[in-house]
C-alpha cells in the first residue's frame, strides 16, 4: 500500500550539487587509482548508485533519497540505471581517451542541460528523472497529521 499522505521538502539544488560532487568525487577515485578496472567501477557506480534504498553515498551523506514518482517507494537499481544513462554516458566517454571528441560533442553539453533543468525546473527534475518516473526528496519527512499527534501527546 503507497503511503500518499508523506510530505516530500522540496530539494534544494545546492544539496543536490553537493551530493552529485561527493559522488564525482568518488568516481574520479575509482577512475583515476584503480587501473585498468577503475574506469569500469566508476561507470558501474554511475549508474547503479541510487539503486541502494534510492540512495547513492552523496545522497545518504547530504540526506537526499531518490524515490519513484508515481509509487513513491525508494529507487531501486532499474529506476538508478534509466536515471544515471547521461551520467553514465559522460563516465564512458571521459574515461576513454578515444572518445573525448565524443565527450566535448556530446557529453558536456548532455551534463549542462542536466545541470540547468534540476536548477531551473520547478520541480527539479533532470532527463534521468523524467525518463525514469523518479523525483529525488528530502529524506527527513513528516507525515500528514503528525502535528496532531504530538500536540495529542503533549497534553496528556
Amino acid at each position: 500500500m503507497v503511503d500518499n499522505t508523506t510530505i516530500y521538502q522540496k530539494v534544494s539544488p545546492l544539496n543536490r550539487s553537493v551530493a552529485k560532487a561527493i559522488d564525482i568525487i568518488i568516481i574520479l577515485i575509482f577512475a583515476l587509482i584503480l587501473n585498468p578496472i577503475g574506469p569500469v567501477i566508476a561507470i558501474f557506480y554511475s549508474v547503479c548508485a541510487d539503486g541502494f534504498e534510492g540512495k547513492s553515498i552523496g545522497k545518504r551523506l547530504v540526506n537526499l533519497q531518490t524515490i519513484n514518482s508515481i509509487t513513491r517507494i525508494p529507487a531501486g537499481f532499474k529506476e538508478s540505471i534509466i536515471r544515471n544513462i547521461p551520467i553514465g554516458i559522460f563516465i564512458f566517454f571521459a574515461s576513454i581517451p578515444i572518445f573525448w571528441i565524443l565527450l566535448i560533442i556530446l557529453g558536456i553539453p548532455l551534463l549542462l542541460l542536466e545541470v540547468y533543468l534540476f536548477w531551473t525546473l520547478e520541480s527539479g527534475n533532470r532527463i534521468g528523472d523524467i525518463l525514469a518516473d523518479t523525483t529525488v526528496v528530502q529524506r527527513s519527512y513528516k507525515s500528514l497529521g503528525s502535528e496532531d499527534a504530538k500536540r495529542n501527546n503533549q497534553s496528556e
